[in-house]
This record gives structure tokens, sequence and C-alpha cells, in this order.
């Protein structure tokens, strides 16, 4: 070999592994970053006020009400599955449509501002805050043509209504998580139609009907702070099939007002729970009570018959 001749190949082999990692080295930071990627917070929607025309709320964000936020008659607002409602003490007023399109294992969440279990740390407050029965108000239906169905609703009733509150209306609520409300559910007027709900730890009670005919079937009411039910004096409810546990049986409260209808009390699925009526309760010259195998408890103590009463 001439002596003077100059090896190429030895050189390149040296000189190959410092390159490679010249180019490799930018694209090793490349995958170090994606394989650590940074928690990002759900983005957050202020609503309040009228919705005036079809809107929906989309699962990739947390939607704040910041004062009453009401539905129009016409209107429908639609709730994507998995989509985070959080409230300021304020309601939702449903004149319009409300369609949650929640499913079993992917429900509509309807909570407070200070729950941080959904939706993350909302108010950014730490552990500073937590939430409880009557942070915010209610879901309220006014509109026969609703069904509210596959949400969880908790800490609400701050008006001393419901997480749920129904006003001379007859919707279908079903499958609901409806827990650590004041109320679960509250009717005012109407005959709506209740069934298969978990009614969970009301600080109050688990469901009260102030007035008219509710159809109330295979529901769940577990751990009611005072009383699982609770009638106005114009209540005429039907219960079949549902389950009653933990605190809150026992009797039937009663309360407020004059009976002007025809009402019935009769022995609710054959639980032997007495009518405990707690206030002045006239029954009016328009009005009748039936009482059927059932127990009545006031001042006077327990009553037991089969009579039918007639306002004079």
């Amino acid at each position: 070999m001439n002596p003077f001749t100059v090896p190429t190949r030895p050189s390149i082999r040296k000189v190959a592994p410092l390159a490679f990692l010249l180019l490799a080295f930018p694209l090793l930071i490349a995958m170090f970053c994606l394989g650590t990627p940074t928690p990002v917070q759900a983005a957050t929607i202020e609503k309040c006020g009228s919705i005036n025309s079809d809107e929906t709320w989309t699962s990739g964000n947390v939607y704040v009400i910041t004062c009453d936020v009401t539905v129009n008659n016409g209107v429908t607002l639609t709730v994507q599955a998995g989509t985070v409602v959080k409230f300021k003490y304020f309601d939702l007023n449903i004149d319009g449509t409300l369609d949650v399109q929640g499913t079993a294992s992917n429900r509509v969440v309807f909570t407070s501002f200070k729950d941080d279990s959904y939706g993350g740390d909302t108010n950014e407050d730490g552990t500073a805050t937590t939430p409880a029965a009557g942070n915010w108000g209610s879901i309220q239906i006014f509109n026969s043509a609703n069904t509210l169905d596959y949400t969880l609703i908790q800490y609400g009733g701050g008006h001393l209504n419901g997480g749920v509150y129904i006003a001379d209306s007859s919707p279908t609520v079903e499958h609901n998580l409806i827990r650590n409300n004041k109320y679960g559910i509250y009717v005012e007027n109407g005959s709506p139609t209740i069934k298969d709900n978990d009614i969970e730890g009301s600080s109050l009670y688990g469901l009260r009907v102030n007035n008219g005919s509710a159809t109330v079937s295979d529901n769940t009411f577990t751990d009611s702070g005072i009383l699982h039910l609770y009638h106005g004096a114009n209540a005429d409810p039907a219960y079949s099939g549902n389950t009653f546990s933990g605190t809150g049986g026992g009797a039937i409260n009663v309360y407020g007002g004059s009976i002007s209808d025809d009402i019935t009390w009769e022995n609710i699925q054959g639980l032997n729970w007495p009518y405990l009526v707690s206030s002045d309760l006239p029954i009016n010259n328009s009005g009748t009570l039936t009482v059927t195998n059932s127990t009545i408890e006031g001042n006077c103590g327990p009553h037991s018959s089969t009579d039918r009463v007639t306002g004079r």
C-alpha cells in the first residue's frame, strides 16, 4: 500500500455514531416530553340568563351557572353525556326542553361549584371549601314534554326545593342518581312519573309532593334526614315497588294547607307507616279525604280507620 494514501473508511466508522446521536437528540427530547404530558384543566364556560335558541353543551367543558338560567318555551338545550354543570347557588329553569344524553355509565352531572370530584377544582380554592346540600337551587321543570334521565344531581335544593323541582307539569324523571340534596325531588303540582331513581342522603326529605298525583314506582330511597316522604294537603301520589332503607322510614309527614280535592290515604306498599299530621288540616266544602286501612297520628295520638270524611 502507498504510504501516502489516506484511509477514508475507518474515519467514516468513527464519525457515524456521533452524527447519529446529534440527529437523534431532538427526537429523544420530543419522545420524553410526549411521554409526560401536562394535565389540562377542562375549559370553563359561564352561563347566565335566558337561552333563546337551541344550544348544545359539550362534554369537553365545565359549565358554571352564575345566575338563574332559563330554557325558554320552544327551545331545546342539549347536554351531551359526561358533561359537568356546576352551580353558584342558582336554578336551571326548563320552560322548553332539556335533552340530557347521559347513559348509565356516563351520566350528565349537575353539582355544586364547590365540588371538585367532577370537572376538577373549578373554583380554584384547593380543599378550602367542600360541597353540601343546598349549595345551589334546582333543576326546575315546568314543561311536561321532558324526560330527565341518566343524570347525577347532587348538593342542590338551596331554596328549600329539591334537586329536581316539578311545578304544574307532568314530566318523566327516571334512572337518575339524586343524592345529598335538601329534598331529593319536590313536586309542587302535576302528575309526573318518577321511577327507577336512586334518591340518597337527602338532608330533609327524599320526596315531597305538595299537590298532584305523582306516580312513584321502583325507586330506591336511602338515608333521608327527616323522613323519606312528605305530603301536602292535596297530595295524592301512587306508590309501588319502591325500596326504603336507612334513616327516614316509619311515617309519612303531612303538613300545610287545607284539603280541597278528593284525596286518599292508604297503607303505602303495606308498610304500615302512619300519616303524621303536623299542622292543622281543614277539609274544605269541595274536599274529600278517604282513609283506607291506614293510621293517622297527631296531637291526639294514633287512629286507625277505613273512613271517608267530607268537608262541610
